[in-house]
């Protein structure tokens, strides 16, 4: 696949070749807090991260889409709490106000289905902290309607006020992928060999790497998860072991040293007494001479 990824290299720069470094740390930034906690360190870097992914390239908004998404799904299938997600979410959303107000306050941004996302998916978190149905298929079910109509009207709301026909095109470009449908902005994007569909040769091709089998397999594996969690709820973490394998050694060890300590603490207050005994005994000698 190697000649398929250096078809690349035929297409000018574009701006989210400087958004690209930024991206890989923001998401390392987000896996960290998600995984090990939150810390005003990490907190911080995320912000920083955020902006400086969001400030070079317009699009970035959709990249945060998805990743919005992604986060809302695993949510609403319970491998995520909302303890978890609230500062995350958050930080994200700071860095991304952030380079919007150094962009002058676009109105494409602000009109974002970024912004969409986040929002319908602090309305999720507030409704379920409240009220939340035993039933997991009945409560996933509700958590997409409720994200999905929150998101639409916000889109739609702002997108009237704000009197927004920029990211028309986008759509556009959409449309002209399954239809005849063309004008400029359409054929500027479509007109690289790299905006085309992919050709059968090319699926040929990554089958032979194992790359299409691979993917396969692990789409049919994450359905059977995504099946079982929303049925059956998420497997429970593996408890962790209040003591570690070692430290039964090393309490051996320091009962041991211990009892050591103790025997040569009683010895020594023999001696003492013994020594004591000594020189009471020579003075009644000498009391009775």
């Amino acid at each position: 696949s190697s000649g398929i990824n250096a078809e690349s290299q035929w297409i000018p720069p574009l701006r989210e070749n400087f958004s690209c470094p930024f991206l890989v740390l923001q998401i390392l930034l987000l896996s960290s807090m998600l995984k090990s906690g939150h810390t005003k360190v990490k907190q911080v870097s995320l912000v920083v991260a955020t902006i400086c992914f969001a400030l070079p390239w317009q699009f970035s908004q959709f990249v945060l889409f998805t990743q919005t998404l992604s986060l809302f799904g695993s949510y609403s299938l319970g491998f995520l709490k909302k303890e978890q997600l609230s500062p995350v979410l958050d930080c994200v959303f700071v860095g991304y106000c952030i380079a919007t107000l150094f962009q002058f306050l676009n109105t494409m941004l602000i009109s974002s289905m970024y912004i969409s996302a986040y929002l319908a998916f602090k309305v999720v978190l507030i409704l379920n902290t409240h009220a939340r149905l035993s039933n997991r298929i009945l409560q996933f079910v509700k958590d997409v309607a409720v994200f999905l109509s929150i998101a639409g009207a916000y889109k739609a709301i702002s997108a009237w006020l704000l009197q927004l026909t920029d990211d028309a095109h986008i759509f556009n470009i959409l449309r002209s992928k399954f239809t005849d449908y063309k004008d400029f902005h359409t054929l500027l994007y479509t007109c690289a060999k790299a905006f085309d569909f992919l050709e059968l040769e090319t699926f040929y091709k990554l089958t032979l790497t194992l790359l299409v089998p691979t993917t396969l397999a692990v789409l049919v594996r994450l359905t059977y998860i995504f099946g079982r969690v929303l049925l059956n709820g998420p497997k429970p973490a593996t408890p962790i072991p209040e003591q570690h394998p070692l430290d039964d050694h090393v309490k051996s060890e320091t009962e041991s040293k211990g009892k050591k300590e103790k025997g040569s603490k009683n010895t020594a207050e023999k001696k003492s007494k013994k020594n004591e005994a000594v020189a009471a005994e020579e003075e009644n000698k000498k009391e009775e001479e």
